[in-house]
């Protein structure tokens, strides 16, 4: 029983690392490891508290649950970005700008 709770942290984890990876790719930011599994750790604890908190609970209140660590993610995310957005900004408008 807790080698499938480890798996499933593992997993857990590196699918989280991974999309983080891939959005920071998309958008041309850069996140360093360390900083992508400390969210993947975040969000993984994040669904695990929120399953454990619904499991008794009716269809529609879990999905409702889901919705909301949904959109809580998301702001956490939109929150990261932007200070990762201007400290991109402030890197490239370092230094006098010439124009022929």
């Amino acid at each position: 029983m807790i080698a499938l709770w480890l798996m499933f942290i593992a997993v857990g984890l590196i699918t989280y690392t991974a999309f983080l990876k891939l959005a920071a790719r998309f958008l041309r930011y850069s996140a360093s490891w360390k900083i992508s599994f400390l969210f993947a750790g975040i969000m993984l604890s994040a669904v695990i508290v929120d399953h454990v908190l619904v499991v008794s609970e009716p269809m529609a209140v879990r999905i409702g649950h889901a919705v909301v660590l949904v959109l809580g993610l998301v702001i956490l995310v939109a929150g990261s970005s932007e200070g990762a957005a201007r400290t991109a900004r402030a890197r490239c408008s370092v230094g006098p700008t010439v124009y022929d």
